[in-house]
C-alpha cells in the first residue's frame, strides 16, 4: 500500500491552496484548456501504469476520469487564443503533472473547485454578453470536471476501504 502514500495533498511548488489554484487556472480560460490537456495526459499515463501493474479497477476509473478531463479541454478549446499572460507563475505542463500526482482525495477536491470556477465564469459571460454558445461550453466543461472529481472520490473511497481491510486482517 506504500504506493498511495506517495501522493501529496498539496501541489508541489505551489504554496497556496488548491481552490486558489483552480480559480487562477480558470482565468484566463485558455489557460485551463491547455492545463486540462496536460492533466488528462498525465492521468491517462497513471491509468496505463496501474493497468500494467494489474490494478485494473483503479486503472479503469483513471481512464474514465482522463476522458472526462479531455472532454472538458475539448469544450474549452474555443478559448485557446488570447494573450499569453498567465495568471500563475508556473510551467503549465509541470503544474499539470504535480496536480495529477496529488492524492485522489485532493485531486477530487481540485476537480470540484475547478468545475465550480468554470460554472461561475460561464455565469459571468452570460451576464456580460449573453453569448449562450460560450456559456454552454463552460457548463459542459464544468460538468466534466465534476464527473472526474466524483471518479477520484470513488477511487479514494476504495483505497481507504482496502486499507481498512488490510489493517483489520
Amino acid at each position: 500500500m506504500a504506493i498511495f502514500s506517495e501522493h501529496p495533498n498539496q501541489v508541489l511548488g505551489y504554496n497556496k491552496g488548491i481552490s486558489i489554484l483552480a480559480k487562477k487556472l480558470v482565468t484566463p480560460t485558455y489557460q485551463i484548456a491547455e492545463f486540462s490537456l496536460f492533466l488528462a495526459d498525465d492521468i491517462s499515463k497513471q491509468a496505463k501504469n496501474d493497468e500494467l501493474n494489474e490494478r485494473f479497477e483503479l486503472s479503469s476509473i483513471l481512464y474514465q476520469a482522463s476522458e472526462h478531463i479531455y472532454s472538458a479541454a475539448e469544450s474549452l478549446s474555443v478559448f485557446k487564443t488570447g494573450s499569453k499572460i498567465l495568471t500563475i507563475e508556473y510551467n503549465i505542463s509541470l503544474l499539470a503533472y504535480n496536480v495529477g500526482n496529488l492524492s485522489y482525495d485532493a485531486l477530487a477536491s481540485f476537480m470540484h473547485y475547478t468545475g465550480k470556477e468554470l460554472s461561475a465564469q460561464g455565469e459571468l459571460k452570460l451576464s456580460l454578453n449573453n453569448k449562450s454558445d460560450l456559456v454552454e461550453k463552460f457548463k459542459t466543461s464544468s460538468k466534466e470536471f465534476h464527473i472526474a472529481g466524483q471518479l477520484f472520490q470513488e477511487s479514494w473511497a476504495k483505497i481507504c476501504k482496502s486499507r481498512t481491510k488490510i489493517q483489520t486482517v
